[in-house]
């Protein structure tokens, strides 16, 4: 069973802060800064070829797929490009890595 974790970047440092299912009603106050809600991310489960966790919202470059963003939707991640989606499937991320996301790297995906 995948371990159940999610990400939030901070609007005004652009960090990254982890936490559980447990902790996550508290998103809002860590630290007394501005957490954007609208980057919540959910771990995947998956790791791209260098080992790096993938979350909903990142961009992955693969050998065959080309580049594309990871998505939640309809209790399932999926792999979405302008001209394709399909399941996210761990035999799609053995020659995939991580190249950014869509809050800080939305260009990466574009034409």
């Amino acid at each position: 069973m995948r371990p159940i974790r999610f990400r939030v970047r901070n609007f005004f440092t652009g960090k990254w802060q982890y936490c559980n299912i447990l902790d996550f009603e508290g998103i809002d106050t860590m630290g007394g800064l501005g957490w954007d809600r609208n980057s919540i991310g959910q771990f995947t489960g998956l790791h791209d070829k260098g080992g790096k966790e993938i979350y909903e919202g990142d961009i992955v470059r693969s050998e065959e797929y080309g580049v594309f963003r990871v998505v939640f939707e309809d209790g399932c991640f999926w792999h979405e490009a302008d001209d394709r989606y399909g399941e996210l499937h761990n035999v799609i991320l053995t020659k995939c890595v991580v190249i950014g996301n869509i809050w800080g790297n939305e260009d990466l995906c574009s034409g």
